[in-house]
């Protein structure tokens, strides 16, 4: 990926991880070597606290991620990981991931509850990393219908709740596949074309300034159903058409393509397959695609 251009990769810190006890103990030592590999390779790091550990949940579904109960407590917790990495160079957080959608918030996303967390991390964050940028959870293009809450719908509300000011940069996820993001009606649109996007929204709160960070990208080439991957070529053609959209945006911090290598080769999931990699390591069109934009300076 470096010899390409590659400038950021995004790493989880999840807390049921490093603190799946509550006895005062924190497993450190995996992240700071991948840390210190990433940096080895002159990377810049995008850091994503999430995830709470079963001590310090609330609600939560079997089989989803679980939001904190206490969000005094995720604070302390996400100050503790911005003090220790910013040494090593780690000074942007993206806080969460997806929590519009309910898989990632104990089954169903609550925007106040975010919402305080979300200040909750900032303020500890913030004082335990003077200068670190905080971005907001990266949204699923989800619809809301009880269990998930759409980007535009999330974002409305957590201005609603005042949580304007702790955030620097709002996080998104506009995944359009199979369609191109340049389709009319899609999550990559709901940044700035359709009727209610989420600039207008930023506009309104006088966040006009503040930059969307595309915090994943990207689409599978196999999986259990095809309506929901495709195929080689597309995600090629795909991947052109969303970066020759970005070149235009003067509001677009980073994008980061998810993900660099496939991560299996069972067909029972589309997980696996939405690398640029295959997952013996050989290369799909779309790894040539990138290299060139980067290449050319997008």
């Amino acid at each position: 990926a470096v010899s390409f251009g590659v400038q950021r990769i995004l790493i989880d810190f999840e807390w049921k991880n490093i603190q799946p006890k509550n006895d005062g103990k924190y497993n450190w030592a995996y992240l700071d070597a991948f840390v210190a590999k990433v940096n080895a390779r002159k990377l810049k790091i995008l850091g994503i606290i999430d995830y709470a550990p079963a001590w310090a949940a609330g609600p939560c579904a079997a089989g989803t991620n679980c939001p904190p109960a206490n969000p005094e407590v995720f604070g302390a917790f996400a100050g503790k990981v911005a003090e220790r990495y910013r040494g090593m160079g780690v000074i942007n957080w993206e806080i969460w991931n997806e929590p519009n959608n309910g898989f990632f918030w104990g089954g169903k996303a609550d925007c106040n509850a975010y919402s305080a967390n979300l200040k909750a991390a900032n303020i500890a964050i913030k004082k335990a990393s003077p200068g670190a940028g905080i971005i907001s959870g990266g949204m699923s293009p989800a619809s809301t219908d009880g269990k998930n809450i759409s980007p535009t719908d999330f974002l409305t509300c957590m201005y609603k709740n005042g949580v304007g000011k702790y955030f620097d940069a709002l996080g998104h996820h506009p995944y359009s596949f199979p369609l191109l993001a340049s389709t009319k009606y899609n999550a990559w649109a709901q940044m700035s074309t359709m009727s209610t996007n989420l600039r207008s929204i930023m506009i309104a709160n006088g966040d006009k300034g503040k930059r969307i960070w595309i915090t994943e990208f990207g689409a599978p080439t196999s999986g259990p159903n095809s309506a929901y991957y495709v195929s080689e070529a597309m995600q090629s053609t795909l991947m052109t058409d969303a970066l020759k959209l970005y070149g235009t945006y003067d509001w677009a911090g980073p994008i980061f393509w998810y993900t660099f290598q496939d991560s299996g080769t069972s067909k029972t999931t589309n997980e696996n397959f939405f690398g640029l990699l295959r997952y013996d390591g050989s290369e799909k069109p779309a790894y040539t695609t990138y290299k060139n934009a980067i290449k050319a300076g997008l």
